[in-house]
Formats: C-alpha cells, sequence, structure tokens
C-alpha cells in the first residue's frame, strides 16, 4: 500500500508540474476582433489561446484555460500572420518582420551558406526571426555581354547555367545533396531546353520552381 501510496503522490505530482508548464507556454490573447481572412469577417471580444507553436482554441468571451501570460487586445485586431513571398533576407530583419506581424519570409536571394545558418538558428531558438523559407542560387542563363557586369550578375547568390547538364549539376546538392531548400528559383536568362531541366530535376524533390 505504501508503494501504491507513493506512486499515486509522484503521478499526481507529475501531472501538476506538467498542468504549471503547460500554463507558463501557453499565451491568452484576450479582447481583440479577431479577422477571418476567408470571408472578411469581423468578431469583437475574441480570445485566442495559444499552446508552445500551436494556437489550441479560438472562442468569443472570456477564456475558459487559466494561467499563462495574458495579452489584452482591446481595440485592436487579430490577424493571421502575414507572409512575405520575395525577400532578400539580412541579418539584421528578423525582429522587424515580427513586430509587422510577418510571420513567414520567403528568402530568394542570399548567399546560401549563410541564409542555411540563418534558418537553422532561427529553428532552434538561437536567433529571433519569422519562419524562413529559402531558395536555390538565382539560376540564370548567360547574359548577352559575358564581359558586362550588371546589377543582377555581380550578386554573390546569381548562378550562370549555360545548358540544361549545367543546370542538373547544380541542381544536385538541392536535390540529392546536403544543401536543402524550399524552392527553385529561375531567372529570364534561361533557354527553354535549361529552364525545362531545372523543372524536372526539382520535381524529384518536390521543389516548386518560382
Amino acid at each position: 500500500m505504501k508503494i501504491l501510496a507513493k506512486s499515486v503522490y509522484l503521478f499526481a505530482a507529475v501531472m501538476v508540474m506538467c498542468g504549471w508548464l503547460v500554463a507558463q507556454n501557453r499565451v491568452v490573447i484576450r479582447g481583440g476582433t479577431l479577422v477571418d481572412v476567408r470571408n472578411g469577417k469581423l468578431t469583437p471580444n475574441t480570445t485566442v489561446v495559444v499552446e508552445g507553436d500551436k494556437i489550441v482554441s479560438v472562442s468569443q468571451g472570456a477564456p475558459s484555460q487559466q494561467g499563462g501570460t495574458v495579452i489584452d487586445a482591446t481595440g485592436k485586431y487579430i490577424i493571421p500572420g502575414l507572409i512575405d513571398l520575395q525577400s532578400h533576407y539580412k541579418d539584421w530583419v528578423g525582429e522587424l518582420f515580427l513586430n509587422h506581424g510577418v510571420t513567414t519570409v520567403v528568402n530568394l536571394g542570399a548567399p546560401h551558406e549563410w541564409i542555411q545558418a540563418q534558418k537553422e538558428g532561427i529553428e532552434k531558438g538561437y536567433i529571433v526571426g519569422p519562419r524562413l523559407l529559402i531558395s536555390t542560387y538565382n539560376l540564370d542563363g548567360p547574359p548577352e555581354n559575358p564581359e558586362e557586369v550588371t546589377e543582377v550578375t555581380a550578386r554573390p547568390y546569381h548562378l550562370i547555367v549555360n545548358k540544361p547538364e549545367e543546370a542538373m549539376a547544380a541542381m544536385e546538392p538541392y536535390v540529392q545533396g546536403p544543401d536543402k531548400v524550399d524552392a527553385v528559383k529561375v531567372m529570364q536568362g534561361l533557354s527553354e531546353a535549361t529552364l525545362r531541366a531545372i523543372v524536372r530535376e526539382a520535381k524529384k524533390g518536390n521543389l516548386p520552381v518560382i
């Protein structure tokens, strides 16, 4: 009986601790007007409860759960996180994006190793920033004048591919190797044959071509 009693007490203590941890990880946004972007409906006096990285409830009126950090949104609007679909990410923009409601950013141009490190740092909590989706180097065809240096060709993340074979080789690290990306970025200078080769390789990795 003593062992059973101790087990019951231990279980109760664990449950209390788990409840405390959940409460500490809970954010309650209350009193704001919820904007439903699908139909334009406005719902006043809405309460949104977030636990960890998930929205666990959306209701009108006072929250049913207690504890956690409470944010009074009275007189304000509650909207989904905004998405920036065309960004050239910099190391100082993470907090600016979040402070302006941008919670997802699609980066289409940055030195690859650096942007990979930024993405990993955000995902592991080392860096403050939005959810970051990254692309390949900007894959482009040769310029009309190969000796001419323009604003585009001078970019460190701009890669010239002259023919389909070169495009396939350029795509290999993204599809099969360690350089995991979320999208493939192409430019207008590619020939049709080279672009088709890129698209074929992108399909192997289930990557959208932008």
